[in-house]
């Protein structure tokens, strides 16, 4: 038998979207409300975000009922399709530029951002291909395919320019990589080229300079790089405890930038106040424990590896959201889960969870019993082959 889903899991994952479609409700009238490009719709990005977790819980809820461990035939094929998406959004003129970077394919009514996709399918990939060399991710050459396939989803990615998303990914990849049981000495080589590399990236790019100066001293930018950190802690600072009320905030309305998607935590500190931060940062804390707890509840290593790497990959995300928005570490652009608007990073995260919950319903000793048939077999075909041996030398 099955288990159940994990119903606590469930319900912080629910809470943070029920939280976050309210949220954007809140952050996105006044921009919407009065502007022609949203035919004056104070409830547009309200809607959208409603459907996008409706079609999210969905998908949660059929990934959460498949045989996982016949999906790991797929996941080489996903990876080379993931890739595909992330050329494709570069060229000029299929993928769609915004600010200066080309991070979507439009798809009709919505666009969707293939880096999102891809970050979810390495995970899958790593899973199947860690746990398929086993013992043997402690020699390095036998892991070399793996971080170059992983190297390449990054390069693709930070080429949009996406540094965030990327991020991301590097720390699932190492996060995954620590689970698999790979020698420290080669996690630390690997790290020190990869902040080598972040370095680089950094300092080829003029705006992202101005972002670590900004991040080191915001108020000696008032109005140019230092401008969203300095709004987002007028936003945090002003909230005071409990808040000023659902709906009063004060910086959504055309102070803070990006205020219903990476901002939008600095709008829930000012309207709930640190108790509803706190809140937020509890259901997040509580999503990494029981994803832990569920990881280490499977025998089975590629579902092991699969529920780790999508609970690091959540919780990394929402850390260095609610980081820069607290002016813990520099801006970095990526959205906070399952509350800042967007239908690409919404639904994907879902089916994460979806898959997360799935694996959840592979119990130890469904696991350990299935190991052991397995053992069994392979017993009775052994002392068959020997009794067949002895008959045939008398």
């Amino acid at each position: 038998m099955r288990k159940n889903l994990d119903a606590s899991l469930l319900f912080a994952v629910t809470a943070l979207l029920v939280i976050g479609v309210a949220m954007v409700m809140s952050a996105s009238f006044a921009k919407t409300g009065y502007s022609k490009d949203f035919n004056c719709d104070l409830l547009y990005f309200f809607k959208r975000q409603l459907l996008f977790a409706v079609l999210g819980m969905l998908c949660l809820w059929q990934v959460s009922r498949i045989n996982l461990l016949k999906v790991r035939k797929y996941t080489v094929l996903l990876l080379w399709f993931a890739i595909f998406l992330l050329v494709l959004v570069l060229i000029p003129g299929i993928g769609i530029e915004v600010m200066g970077g080309r991070r979507w394919l439009g798809l009709g009514f919505f666009s969707f951002q293939p880096a999102e996709f891809a970050k979810l399918v390495v995970v899958l990939y790593l899973a199947h291909a860690l746990a398929k060399r086993g013992e043997k991710v402690k020699n390095f050459t036998s892991i070399l395919s793996i971080i170059l396939m992983v190297a390449l989803c990054f390069l693709l990615i930070e080429r949009e320019p996406d540094l965030g998303t990327a991020l991301v990914l590097g720390i699932t990849f190492f996060g995954m990589l620590f689970m698999a049981g790979v020698r420290p000495v080669y996690l630390g080589g690997m790290a020190v080229f990869g902040v080598l590399f972040v370095i680089f990236s950094i300092m080829k790019e003029s705006y992202r300079m101005e972002r670590i100066l900004a991040f080191l001293d915001p108020w000696k930018y008032p109005l140019t790089s230092g401008y969203n950190a300095i709004q987002s802690f007028i936003a945090l600072g002003s909230g005071g405890l409990f808040g000023k009320g659902p709906g009063l905030g004060v910086q959504k309305l055309f102070y803070l930038p990006e205020q219903y998607t990476d901002y939008i935590f600095a709008v829930l500190g000012e309207e709930f106040g640190l108790l509803g931060t706190l809140t937020v940062i509890f259901l997040f804390a509580w999503i990494l424990r029981r994803g832990f707890k569920i990881s280490t509840g499977v025998y089975h290593p590629f579902l092991q590896l699969l529920g780790g790497g999508i609970t690091i990959m959540i919780c990394s995300q929402a850390a260095l959201n609610i980081g820069v928005v607290s002016g813990v570490v520099p801006a970095t652009g990526v959205p906070l889960p399952f509350i800042s608007y967007g239908g690409s990073s919404l639904i994907l995260t879902l089916i994460a969870v979806g898959l997360l919950l799935n694996v959840g319903r592979y119990s130890v000793r469904e696991t350990v019993s299935t190991r052991e048939r397995s053992r069994e077999k392979i017993m009775k075909l052994v002392k068959g082959s020997r009794l067949g041996g002895g008959g045939t030398g008398a």
